[in-house]
């Protein structure tokens, strides 16, 4: 029986003393344990079992190394082979003890190795990205039927820039979008969109009469505020429910499949939002795509104005939004390894073939602002299957306010 100490180090300290011994058993028959050739030559072993010998051995991240490990088959013809070509029995003892070290260790922190491997994905460890993939797109498929409705792309696009009016803060304009939504059994309402708006510590903000609808025609406060040119004709009514931390827009009924499918965006400017600077309440700007429904692919589109190129490299965080509203708690994150990338340009090419007319529909976004889109850089990030309940944060560090009558030297 091991002592049950921490999952990472029992696992750690295992790993080490089957690598290690695994490495004595083939220098004690002097063949090299990184060349998968020469394995399978001098132990008459298939490529495919030596090359998973070999990157066991080879690769230096725990979490990446051991979805390498043979299985039980191929361990046993392994060891089989190094003793036909005279490995000494004290070393393939001090291997086969290495070997139930880790096996125990497997048992008592996980009970299989396919759940050990499931929490190393979850843990977010080297190489695990396309494996999380996997495991999302499968939740994706569950959601999908469990729910009976998906869409192919959930947007946000986010627009920042200076203040026209007040030096000391930024406006902001969010455009989120729902393309090819389809339901897949008849009777489904669902709530598309969620605004919101939260200090740093979640508390929702009433938004003011600085806030202003990106399409005239749906300025009314109480409406959705589509940006009804690039909304589906075929778009179901939507109605305006009170939710426990604000108003949540939600779609009626419509007919099952392709032939209910549709899109649409909504979209708010907002005037002499935020503060620009870093203040003791507010040290940073949060930015959030939420994700409520089963979603082949999310874009979320940062565009920043030139004059607050700090905002370009925001920490990255997938949060758990269990409630479905709230902005995300840090202290459950979930692993994520794609990253924003800028994209090329000035103003910079936004336009994607997963989103038909987003490049006209940002277009409209800048002539609305007011804004000059050379004076804009963008960052996206892209991610497939993006979990339900959970939100993307893109958290931005604030600069702290200029000193007045300052002397800058260059």
């Amino acid at each position: 029986m091991i002592a049950t100490v921490s999952f990472e180090e029992d696992l750690t300290h295992s790993f080490h003393d089957l690598r290690t011994t695994l490495r004595g058993v083939m220098d004690s028959v002097g063949v090299d344990a990184t060349a998968p050739g020469e394995l399978a030559r001098q132990l008459g072993l298939n490529r495919n079992l030596t090359w998973k010998l070999a990157k066991f051995i080879g690769t230096t991240d725990l979490f990446a190394a051991l979805q390498h490990l043979p299985g039980d088959e191929g361990i046993e013809i392994a060891t089989a082979a190094m003793k036909r070509v005279g490995a000494p029995d004290r070393v393939l003892d001090r291997f086969a003890k290495a070997r139930a070290r880790l096996d125990e260790v497997i048992r008592v922190h996980a009970g299989d190795r396919a759940t050990m491997e499931l929490i190393l994905d979850s843990m977010g460890g080297a190489g695990s990205g396309d494996r999380l993939e996997q495991s999302r797109k499968l939740a994706f498929r569950g959601n999908s039927g469990l729910w009976g409705l998906q869409a192919r792309v959930r947007t946000t696009t986010t627009f920042i820039a200076p203040s026209r009016t007040d030096p000391e803060l930024l406006d902001l304009a969010i455009v989120g979008g729902v393309v090819d939504f389809r339901r897949l059994r008849p009777g489904i309402r669902w709530p598309l969109f969620r605004p919101r708006q939260y200090q740093n510590d979640g508390t929702p903000i009433v938004l003011g009469p600085n806030e202003e609808a990106i399409d005239p025609a749906s300025n009314d406060p109480s409406s959705p505020m589509l940006i009804h040119e690039f909304c589906s004709d075929n778009l179901p009514e939507i109605r305006a429910v009170k939710g426990r931390m604000g108003v949540d827009y939600e779609m009626g009924d419509g007919p099952v499949g392709n032939l209910g499918a549709f899109t649409c965006y909504f979209g708010r400017i907002v005037r002499r939002g935020p503060c620009r600077y870093h203040t003791s309440d507010e040290p940073y700007v949060d930015l959030l795509s939420h994700v409520t429904m089963p979603v082949e692919t999310m874009i979320f589109d940062l565009i920043v104005h030139q004059e607050l190129a700090y905002l370009m490299k925001p920490r990255v965080m997938l949060l758990a939004s269990t409630d479905g509203v709230g902005p995300g708690n840090a202290e459950q994150s979930i692993p994520l390894e794609a990253r924003p990338t800028e994209l090329s340009g000035r103003p910079p090419l936004l336009g994607t073939p997963l989103v038909p007319r987003y490049d006209e529909l940002t277009a409209m976004v800048f002539r609305r602002g007011g804004w000059n889109p050379r004076d804009f850089r963008a960052l996206r990030i892209e991610i497939k299957y993006p979990p339900m309940h959970a939100v993307t944060v893109l958290r931005g560090e604030l600069p702290k306010a200029p000193v007045p009558g300052a002397v800058h030297r260059h």
